[in-house]
């Protein structure tokens, strides 16, 4: 009987220390997660000020490439 709790004691001390391994790999992941998060919103924040210009600048240039002589083809 003594070597049964034995055994679930070893096993509980396992899992516990596997717990804190655990939490600690979310403590990362969750400091990376935000640091993602940063850079995709200065990215979005970058885009939503190019992209109006650069619109303008693509509409331009496809309206030049379809009034020339050359063959037809349109940037996307």
């Amino acid at each position: 009987m003594n070597d049964k709790l034995d055994l679930i004691l070893v096993e509980l001390l396992e899992i516990k220390t596997e717990l804190k391994n655990l939490k600690s790999d979310i403590a990362i992941i969750k400091n990376q997660t935000s640091k993602m998060d940063s850079h995709v919103d200065f990215v979005n924040s970058v885009y939503e000020k190019v992209e109006t210009p650069m619109n303008y600048i693509v509409d331009k240039f496809n309206s030049v490439l379809l009034t020339s002589d050359k063959p037809k083809e349109q940037i996307e």
